[in-house]
């Protein structure tokens, strides 16, 4: 086990808080190998889970324990804040295998799952946004026909019929009807997917190329859709200045510096390219 790529990492991980960190670390040295093999099951990315992993067991590494540091002089300020920061890596790492599973849960029940980057996107939002509409008439429609007072219980029964609401849209209904906060939670979705859709119009019409240049690259992420600049080493502090004058912060998850596309973003990239030019001459 000690051979593990994972070994050293998981090793320094516990060095501060357990008696035996060789045998916590081969027990996570087994848990990496059995979730990277859920990971690709599930069509997760390799390489976010290993940037996971690592900033979880990186975390755990600055964690100490006055059991194993001896409690004199022991620094309880930093060792709640370094708890903080590994609670909160490991939460990220977790909430990661819930999403795959969630989505492979959404896929299971014929959900269709909508990536920015796809290349019709557009077109799978869009009937997307035409089936929730239709969904929130149905109900709208349902529920006059069943609060009517002037239709006999065999009209209604027809009426009904002739909407061709499915099965799955029909058990939602609760005392003979669609209650108002199912019209108000469908009617926040077809918000929200046409907020998106816009959204990934605007991204897929800017066509921002990714391009490298000497100590940096631009990325347009269409899965996040962001407009990233990657360093290859930290940026001094004038670059970082104009960086964020230009509505750009630093994004410890991607290790970037981004911002969303928005209309005016291709313009404020180029004038960005040219100043750190300047800037670096």
């Amino acid at each position: 086990m000690k051979n593990h790529k994972k070994y050293d990492l998981c090793y320094r991980a516990h060095l501060g808080t357990s008696f035996t960190p060789e045998v916590r670390a081969e027990s996570y040295c087994k848990m990496y190998d059995t979730d990277l093999a859920k990971v690709i099951e599930l069509c997760g990315s390799v390489i976010k889970f290993e940037r996971l992993f690592d900033n979880w067991l990186n975390a755990k590494s600055n964690c100490i324990s006055s059991m194993i540091t001896g409690g004199s002089n022991f620094p309880v300020a930093r060792a709640n804040k370094a708890n903080e920061r590994e609670r909160n890596h490991g939460e990220a790492y977790f909430k990661f295998f819930e999403s795959l599973e969630n989505k492979k849960s959404r896929e299971e029940r014929g959900e269709v799952i909508i990536k920015a980057s796809d290349d019709d996107a557009v077109e799978k939002l869009q009937a997307k946004i035409d089936a929730l509409e239709l969904v929130q008439s149905q109900m709208k429609a349902f529920n006059k026909i069943s609060l009517s007072k002037k239709l006999s219980n065999q009209e209604k029964l027809d009426q009904v019929k002739a909407l061709n609401i499915t099965s799955e849209v029909l058990r939602y209904t609760e005392n003979g009807g669609f209650q108002s906060y199912k019209l108000t939670n469908n009617n926040a979705k077809i918000k929200n997917a046409k907020a998106r859709l816009e959204s990934i119009k605007l991204n897929k019409s800017l066509d921002v190329a990714d391009k490298i240049y000497d100590g940096f690259r631009v990325v347009h992420n269409t899965d996040i859709q962001r407009i990233q600049f990657v360093f290859d080493d930290k940026p001094n502090a004038d670059i970082i200045s104009l960086l964020k004058s230009k509505s750009f912060r630093w994004s410890p998850r991607e290790k970037a510096w981004q911002r969303q596309m928005t209309a005016n973003t291709k313009s404020a990239v180029e004038k960005i390219i040219i100043e750190i030019n300047n800037l670096v001459k």
